[in-house]
C-alpha cells in the first residue's frame, strides 16, 4: 500500500507490503502466524490533513458489541474516544462513519466492548480512558457515569490489551485501498479465535494502490 502523509515540502509517501485478510470463518481460529494486530500502523497515523472513514464489512458474534475509536498522541495519551456503533448487531454492514482529520504523527486506534451494549446501553458522549496509577491498562470512564468496569474492553493496540495480547489482526484487499481489520471479543483463554466477530474496513482520502 502506498501511505500519503504531510503537504507541500513535508510531502512524503511510504510504501508498504501488506498481506490480504486472511479467510475468517464462524467458530475456525485463525492460523496463530497470521494474527498480526494492526500491520500497517503507518496508515492510520495522521498528518492534520488526511481524513480516515470506516466501513462495517460484518459482525459474527453472540455478544451486542459496542465499536469505539480515539486518537493517541505520540507520548501514548490517548484522547477523542468516540462510539462508533453502540451495538454492532445493529448496524447495517457497508454503514460508513467518518473518523476525522487525526492530528500530525497522531494514531487512529480502535476498541471493543464486550457485550457493552447489554451491559452500558448507549453510552454518553464525554468517555475517557484514564490510566491508572502503576501504569497498568487503561480504564474507561465517563464523566457523568464514573468508571466502566462492567464489561471487557480490548484494544487495536496490543499494549492496552491484558497481557499485551492481539484482539485484532489486519490485511488489505485486493486493489489494496483499504486496510480491513478483524476482531475477537473473547478472551484468549476461552475464545475460540476467529477474529471476525467485527470486521471493519479502514479508508482515507489519499491512500490506496497495492504493490505486488
Amino acid at each position: 500500500m502506498s501511505v500519503a502523509r504531510g503537504t507541500e515540502a513535508n510531502a512524503h509517501t511510504l510504501v508498504t507490503f501488506e498481506n490480504y485478510l486472511p479467510g475468517l470463518q464462524e467458530g475456525v481460529g485463525v492460523d496463530p502466524a497470521s494474527i498480526n494486530g494492526v500491520g500497517n500502523e503507518a496508515f492510520l497515523t495522521g498528518d492534520g490533513a488526511v481524513r480516515f472513514s470506516l466501513e462495517l464489512k460484518g459482525t459474527a458474534s453472540s455478544y451486542t458489541n459496542t465499536l469505539g475509536t480515539y486518537k493517541m498522541a505520540e507520548d501514548g495519551t490517548i484522547s477523542d474516544v468516540n462510539i462508533v456503533f453502540a451495538n454492532t448487531q445493529g448496524v447495517t454492514p457497508g454503514t460508513t462513519v467518518d473518523l476525522g482529520v487525526a492530528s500530525s504523527n497522531e494514531k487512529i486506534g480502535f476498541f471493543l466492548i464486550q457485550d457493552g451494549y447489554d451491559t452500558y446501553g448507549n453510552l454518553p458522549d464525554n468517555l475517557s480512558f484514564v490510566t491508572p496509577a502503576g501504569g497498568s491498562a487503561p480504564v474507561l470512564q465517563s464523566a457523568t457515569l464514573g468508571q466502566l468496569n462492567g464489561a471487557t474492553v480490548f484494544h487495536s493496540f496490543s499494549n492496552l490489551n491484558p497481557a499485551q495480547a492481539e484482539y485484532v489482526l489486519t490485511g488489505t484487499s485486493p486493489g489494496g485501498r483499504e486496510l480491513l481489520m478483524g476482531f475477537e471479543d473473547q478472551q484468549h483463554t476461552v475464545g475460540d479465535h476467529d477474529f471476525q466477530d467485527i470486521v471493519i474496513s479502514i479508508k482515507t482520502d489519499k491512500d490506496g494502490l497495492l504493490l505486488v
